[in-house]
């Protein structure tokens, strides 16, 4: 899970995400088991991958609270 000081400042302007993508992302780009055949730039592209499938995760659960929980002004 990420922190939120990790996203702070991060996606104000997002447009809507879509369940259906995140879930779609999430298959393309699935946790891998490595080994130790596999190269240092193999893990790292693919922790690459992961992390921006968190990133619109994190941010889709924020889009559905605001939605729950809009803000009073």
């Amino acid at each position: 899970m990420m922190s939120n000081n990790y996203m702070k400042g991060h996606g104000e302007t997002l447009p809507p995400i879509s369940e259906t993508l995140i879930k779609e992302l999430d298959t393309i780009f699935a946790v891998k088991e490595f080994s130790p055949s596999n190269t240092k730039d193999e893990m790292m592209y693919h922790y690459g991958q992961r992390s921006v499938v968190r990133f619109l995760k994190h941010h889709l659960n924020i889009q559905q609270d605001n939605i729950l929980n809009p803000k009073e002004e």
